[in-house]
């Protein structure tokens, strides 16, 4: 636990982590709060950010020692339906990590849209 950005918590023998701000300045706030997703985990329901939060999350909080949240974001970016417009946005706080995601997903043969690293990279780049 550390009060400035996480609680961890049991409940029923199973740990929970209360994340109130990411790596990179990335908070729960009201936006992530209402495209937050339901989903039940056994005799509960819980909100979890939606999967391009998750993703701009991932990207950002990425280090050597948890490279395990990289493979959690390609997952993810093979599997879910994405409002990439969105994930763009939200990805501005980090988006040379976000870029660097997605390239190495392109590469990997995860269909990420060419403009969405466009988007990114002259964000980045063009100045």
């Amino acid at each position: 636990t550390d009060p400035i950005w996480i609680y961890k918590a049991f409940k029923d023998d199973v740990m929970v982590d209360v994340i109130f701000m990411v790596m990179g300045g990335i908070y729960l706030d009201d936006e992530m709060q209402s495209r937050s997703i339901e989903r039940d985990y056994q005799d509960l329901r819980l909100k979890i950010p939606s999967p391009e939060d998750q993703i701009v999350i991932k990207a950002i909080v990425h280090r050597e020692e948890t490279s395990r949240h990289w493979f959690d974001a390609l997952a993810i970016l093979g599997r879910a339906q994405l409002d990439w417009t969105y994930l763009t946005r939200r990805g501005r706080v980090g988006a040379r990590r976000l870029l660097a995601l997605l390239v190495y997903a392109q590469s990997a043969d995860i269909l990420v849209p060419t403009w969405v690293i466009r988007r990114l990279y002259e964000e980045i780049y063009a100045q």
